[in-house]
């Protein structure tokens, strides 16, 4: 790759990429001065292969988006990377997700963060996420912030609210597998009344119940342009499931996603059609097999407006 000095784009994602080929491709720093995107998700770069590839993002000063997501790189790996990327400027997105980083691998990149006006931020991690650390993701350039599977709970969620304030431009959260609850839910409703852009929400797997329905009813209101909103795996029952299918008449949302989110999925509320909203403009449809419940927005079909329910 050395000839390669006017490469623009670089995207070998799911290619297997030994610690050999990474120092093969990457070990000429100066053959890629003028790469703006680099993109090797899930390529088994691992933490050694992270060391020789931060030699050389460190001349690649014109680098606006980086994604190195499922690469196993671990703490050292972020940190020689947030290490090469701390001089950049330029960054627009940045995807570090599922690489088992932790708190020092997170501290690190989140100087990168401090120093760019990122759009896209993914640090999904499956560690303990540093919660004094959770409002520095946000920024005003901000458009989508995915803090899954980090443990982040009811602190987490209070740090975030506070970040969420200067995300007036965001457009996609997700933040499932974090056990936040109903207190969680409570933070993040205040944050998202800054956020009225949203389109899409990822709760899934959060330890929500039906008390928290309130909340994800006043988020739906307060995030007009919402499209879609995925609960699964929250036990919110089928009154819950009722209010928020309700709420759809505030908006025109295209999916709804609750799978295994009723305590009783045989009652009876779900086995004869449902008048919905007078004010609908689309046919909902609702399919539901066992604990599977799922709700997607058709064109409209009919005159009429009402909610069609089929089992199968």
């Amino acid at each position: 790759m050395k000839c390669c000095t006017q490469l623009r784009s670089l995207q070998l994602s799911l290619i297997e990429i030994s610690f050999d080929n990474v120092s093969l491709l990457f070990g000429t720093p100066e053959s890629w001065i003028n790469l703006h995107t680099l993109k090797l998700r899930r390529c088994s770069i691992g933490s050694d292969g992270a060391q020789v590839l931060s030699r050389m993002l460190e001349h690649c000063k014109k680098l606006r988006n980086l994604d190195l997501s499922d690469n196993f790189i671990g703490d050292r790996g972020a940190i020689a990377i947030a290490e090469a990327l701390k001089d950049h400027t330029n960054l627009l997105e940045l995807d570090m997700s599922h690489n088992d980083i932790a708190s020092e691998g997170v501290t690190a990149l989140s100087q990168v963060i401090k120093c760019n006006h990122l759009q896209h931020i993914g640090l999904s991690s499956r560690k303990s996420f540093p919660i004094s650390l959770v409002d520095v993701m946000c920024g005003d350039s901000l458009h989508t912030l995915c803090l899954s599977d980090n443990k982040l709970g009811v602190d987490g969620m209070a740090s975030l609210s506070v970040g969420l304030e200067k995300c007036k431009q965001l457009v996609k959260l997700d933040i499932y597998y974090n056990n936040i609850g109903t207190r969680g839910l409570v933070f993040l409703e205040e944050g998202l009344q800054h956020c009225t852009n949203l389109q899409e929400l990822n709760l899934r797997g959060n330890n929500i119940r039906s008390d928290g329905v309130a909340h994800i009813s006043a988020i739906m209101k307060y995030c007009r342009y919402l499209r879609h909103l995925d609960i699964s795996f929250n036990i919110i029952g089928i009154d819950g499931a009722a209010v928020l299918v309700s709420g759809w008449q505030y908006k025109s949302m295209l999916t709804l996603n609750l799978l295994r989110c009723l305590d009783n999925p045989h009652h009876s509320a779900l086995r004869n059609g449902s008048p919905c909203c007078s004010s609908c403009d689309h046919l909902l449809e609702l399919y539901y097999n066992n604990d599977y419940v799922t709700i997607s927005r058709m064109p409209k079909l009919v005159s009429s407006h009402y909610c069609d329910i089929n089992k199968y």
